[in-house]
């Protein structure tokens, strides 16, 4: 199991969020987590990310462990790559800029920002500002951000949710083809029933902390 997640527990002034999870991730597969607003979701990607220590339990990607209340890797040494729900792009960079950040000076110079901005179909767009992209052409940019590092790992949070309807399906369906081709390993968290069922190839329950 490439992300594997054991007897996971996170509490908020002693308010237990997550209590036992268990999660397995098979290697290039999309994972769902379901659930409804507050049951633990997010919270469940920041402790995989490493934003959030976990209270009991382990996390571990590819062999390693990330956290088990001893052994603890920082974000940036986890090698997982995170979509939050709005994008989160710098509202000062260009769309080239925004994906580059992150990466070394010479990468950032080189061809790889150039492919990723092809991959996600924005070579275009590169000297654009955010606010001067749609919703959908946001989300791509995010995408390849987290794509540039090359992530064992990828955690999408709810990440169509801020999208009209009539544009969610459309990027949805670009955005699953592209994680497809990447082979990537992802964890996508969402409340939509019909977005975990038509893109995932296992849908995981959450409910009242628990799987």
């Amino acid at each position: 199991m490439i992300l594997s997640v054991r007897d996971l527990a996170k509490s908020y002034d002693s308010r237990p969020v997550l209590d036992g999870v268990n999660l397995d991730v098979q290697p290039g597969s999309l994972t769902a987590v379901l659930g409804l607003s507050g049951c633990g979701k997010t919270t469940l990607l920041r402790v995989i990310a490493g934003f959030e220590r976990a209270q009991r339990g382990s996390v571990s990607l590819a062999g390693t462990v990330l956290d088990d209340g001893h052994t603890y890797l920082p974000p940036e040494k986890r090698g997982i790559g995170y979509v939050p729900q709005e994008g989160a792009l710098f509202p000062h960079l260009t769309v080239e800029a925004n994906v580059g950040f992150g990466l070394p000076r010479h990468e950032r110079r080189g061809q790889a920002v150039s492919d990723l901005l092809a991959m996600v179909g924005l070579a275009p767009l590169a000297r654009r500002l955010p606010h001067e992209l749609s919703g959908g052409e946001q989300q791509r940019v995010a995408l390849a951000r987290a794509l540039a590092r090359r992530p064992l790992a990828l955690l999408l949070d709810e990440p169509f949710s801020s999208l009209d309807a009539s544009l969610r399906s459309h990027v949805r369906e670009e955005v699953h083809g592209l994680l497809r081709e990447q082979g990537v390993t992802t964890v996508l968290v969402t409340h939509d029933q019909e977005e975990a069922l038509s893109l995932a190839d296992t849908v995981a329950v959450l409910r009242d902390g628990v799987i």
